[in-house]
């Protein structure tokens, strides 16, 4: 499985859709995860930043809160995902910064940052 594949694969096993950041459909359905595919550092290890978001709307903070702290223990500690050729190390490195649309305050939004390494050959 190719690294973007096996991010993809990643960011789609937490029971809502993921898209790449830059690929949202525009009539996409709430609630949904947005992630970086960041495709550099492939092959030399270095480690590369990489933004989370988790979307939903709601008037509730406790759904979207939920759906961050079930990422961020999947995260704890770091974890890999299998891809070609090794693997990719994902950990956090912020808290979720909880965050609200201005024109809909029902359309909230978690945000995090997190670090990749990609240990492949």
């Amino acid at each position: 499985m190719t690294p973007t594949a096996a991010l993809y694969q990643f960011w789609s096993s937490f029971g809502i859709t993921a898209y790449p950041s830059n690929r949202v459909p525009e009539d996409t359905a709430f609630p949904f995860i947005t992630y970086e595919p960041i495709i550099a550092n492939w092959w030399t290890g270095a480690a590369a930043a990489s933004t989370i978001n988790v979307w939903y709307h709601t008037e509730s903070e406790a759904i979207p809160n939920k759906k961050a702290k079930e990422i961020s223990g999947r995260l704890q500690g770091g974890t890999t995902v299998k891809c070609d050729d090794g693997i990719i190390f994902l950990s956090q490195d912020q808290p979720w910064t909880p965050l609200v649309d201005e024109a809909d305050s029902s359309i909230v939004r978690r945000y995090t940052v997190i670090t990749m390494q990609f240990i492949t050959i």
